[in-house]
Formats: C-alpha cells, structure tokens, sequence
C-alpha cells in the first residue's frame, strides 16, 4: 500500500487500503498532491496506472482495459504527462506510449518489434528512452522522440552487453549510464547528444547498480556492489571527482532519490541485521537518518 511520511513531522499516514499489491508509486513532478501507481487485480500481471489525489484520498484510473498490460516508464518533467508501456495492439510487445493526464488519451511513440521497456522522458520531455532486450543479458538503448518523428538506435553492438540506469543531465545535452560492453563489470559511460556519440568516462572494479543525476546538474549519485554489499558515493557530474561516500553498514540499497533541491538523498537499505527501512542523507551534515521503522 501506499504511506505518506512527514520527513520534518517525523509521522506517516497510509493512503490506500486496497486488497491488491501496488507495484510502484511516484509522485507528480510538478503536482506535489498527485501520485500515479501501478496496480493489477490479483496478481494477473495486467498492470494498470492510476492516479491519487494525497489530499481527498480520490482515485483515478488512467488505463481501465483489464485484458491490457501497461508498465509504467516516467512522468513528463512538465507533469502533463506519463510515459508507459502497453501491449494492446500486439499481445506479444510492448509499444511505447505517453498518455495525456488531463483527457487519458495514449498514444504510441514507437511500434515494438521485440521486448520493449519505457524507461521515462530525457530531461526536457524531447524524447521517451528504450531499452530493448534481445537476450536475457543483453540489451539496447532507443531514445524515440515523443511527437514520434524519430526512433534512434543508440547502442550497436555485437555479442553481449548490457546498458542500464539511463541519468539525463538537466539541459538535455547528454545522460550517464552503465554498460558492461566489453568487459565483465558494468562501467559508468556517457552519451552526448550533440555529438551523437557514447564513450566510457569511469572505469569500475565493482558492478554499478544505480545512477542518479541530481535535479541542479551538479552531482550524481552512483551506487556499487562491493562484494554484495552497497556503497553509494556521490560525484562531481562534470569532473567525476568523488565528493562524498555515505557511511552504510553492509546491506543493499535501493531506489536512491534526490530531494527537489539536490541537498538530500532518500533510499531504501536492507540488510541482515534490519528489515527493509527508508533512510535520509543530508548533503550538508552527511548524516543519515531513518525515516521509516518497519518491526523485525
């Protein structure tokens, strides 16, 4: 279900009281009272999206076709909008779709020719990032332009690879990601758009697991596994110069997320000691505080 928490307040609320799983809840990016989530009906996998007003509690379907499945990718910086996945017009893949919040209307931004998942907007909301799976430890990247004039292929290559964790820079000029082309570990990598071209910038002895840029464009956060356990360290996003490394215990985290003003860091952490909890780290302190207890 979903829970709201009053980080200043230290109290939390509970939002939903539904007799099926919610997969994911992610907040409005310009409407703090709007969440969308993705739920389906007893487990049947034909994941729908929904709309929730965190104020009156009043929920909203955005696709109520039960015999169609929908992943969601990410809302439009501008808020008017979410990119998703569906599989309506082919039972089989995935198309690319954005769907309009205001009237519901979806529409696809590229026809899937194979195992398709939307991974959200770039930056300005000019394109809908792909990533295309052609095996199962191996995939592509496709950035389709959202008014669906265009559909890039960014990733060529030949044998495996993997390339994951799309990070856009504020002003759209470029995104991180992680691949292990060519090597065994997944490194740090960036494309820049107005080169059209993608080069290696960090080398890694131990496997990426997330990137995050922050919302100023000055840092980003980058979470490894080291042998198992997850270290989080936040860089200079143009210099790649380490500027911190949060002090974990060994365990793994998850879903890190930026503050709207770059000067937090939220993430889930689990490790054998505690069960899965939500944790805060100021940027200014660099202390890390529980915000959530969930009981052993």
């Amino acid at each position: 279900q979903i829970y709201l928490t009053d980080v200043a307040q230290d109290t939390s609320k509970q939002l939903t009281d539904y007799s099926h799983r919610i997969h994911a809840a992610v907040f409005s990016p310009t409407d703090p009272d709007a969440v969308l989530f993705v739920m389906d009906d007893g487990g049947d996998e034909n994941y729908q999206l929904h709309l929730l007003n965190v104020v009156t509690g009043e929920t909203t379907p955005l696709t109520n076709n039960p015999k169609v499945k929908h992943g969601f990718g990410g809302w439009s910086p501008d808020g008017t909008s979410v990119a998703h996945g569906s599989n309506e017009r082919d039972g089989r893949y995935m198309d690319p779709c954005v769907i309009d919040i205001k009237t519901g209307k979806s529409r696809r931004v590229a026809d899937a020719d194979g195992t398709f998942d939307v991974a959200g907007f770039s930056s300005n909301g000019t394109y809908v990032d792909i990533y295309k799976h052609t095996a199962i430890t191996s995939n592509d990247i496709y950035l389709a332009r959202a008014d669906r004039s265009e559909l890039r292929h960014l990733t060529p290559h030949t044998g495996v690879a993997r390339y994951n964790y799309i990070a856009w820079r504020p002003d759209e000029s470029g995104f991180f990601f992680s691949s292990d082309q060519d090597q065994d570990v997944a490194s740090l990598w960036h494309y820049d758009c107005a080169k059209d071209s993608l080069a290696e910038v960090m080398p890694a002895d131990w496997e990426i697991e997330e990137i995050l840029v922050s919302p100023d464009g000055t840092s980003l956060a980058i979470s490894h596994n080291v042998e198992g356990k997850s270290r989080i360290t936040i860089y200079d996003a143009n210099s790649l110069k380490p500027l911190h490394t949060l002090q974990l215990d060994d365990g793994v985290a998850d879903g890190i997320t930026w503050s709207p003003d770059s000067q937090s860091l939220a993430f889930d952490f689990d490790s054998s000691l505690s069960n899965s909890n939500i944790y805060l780290w100021d940027r200014q302190t660099e202390a890390i505080r529980e915000i959530t207890t969930c009981p052993q």
